[in-house]
């Protein structure tokens, strides 16, 4: 970011130094990920796919607090106008009738998040170990994480901003 400053490298700066803090922090809170998710979004123009997939699981893993607090049925249905929304939206504008491995990749992802929501709300823990779902959705929450800020690591490392062209007058 130093040596070739650009507006993409400090955005991804950005995504990576919260990202790193988030994950790497003492204690966390679940709402803490929304601050991740600020400059994620930010970043949406250069990569819509990668950072809806990482909007949609940022919802999921703070699916413990939307419990909670009673917001379960909103949570449910804004997620699938949601995906549903998106899906439509990527349709049209790539155009493609077959799914890349990164798509099939991102959908089995969600898939999980499904499965582990149903799960969560229709079979209860055992009494022996309370907070059981909390602690899936956070390990398959986590696990995700991780893998994006490798993702986002190595795209603003890898990332060719073009220099300058300065011309000098000669005299």
């Amino acid at each position: 970011l130093l040596k070739n400053p650009s507006k993409i490298k400090f955005l991804l700066s950005l995504i990576n130094c919260s990202l790193s803090f988030f994950l790497f922090s003492f204690q966390v809170h679940e709402k803490s990920i929304l601050l991740v998710a600020i400059p994620v979004l930010m970043y949406a123009p250069q990569n819509a796919f990668i950072c809806t997939w990482f909007v949609s699981l940022t919802t999921f893993s703070m699916l413990p607090l939307l419990i909670r607090d009673n917001l379960f049925l909103p949570f449910i249905s804004l997620s699938l106008i949601y995906f549903i929304l998106y899906n439509n939206i990527e349709k049209l504008i790539l155009q493609q009738k077959e799914a890349s491995k990164l798509h099939l990749l991102r959908n089995f992802s969600l898939f999980g998040c499904v499965v582990i929501t149903f799960c969560s709300i229709a079979l209860k823990p055992p009494q022996k170990y309370p907070d059981l779902w909390p602690l899936i959705i956070s390990v398959y929450s986590c696990m995700h994480f991780i893998l994006f800020l490798i993702y986002f690591n190595f795209s603003q490392l890898l990332l060719q901003v073009p220099k300058k062209n300065q011309t000098h007058p000669t005299q």
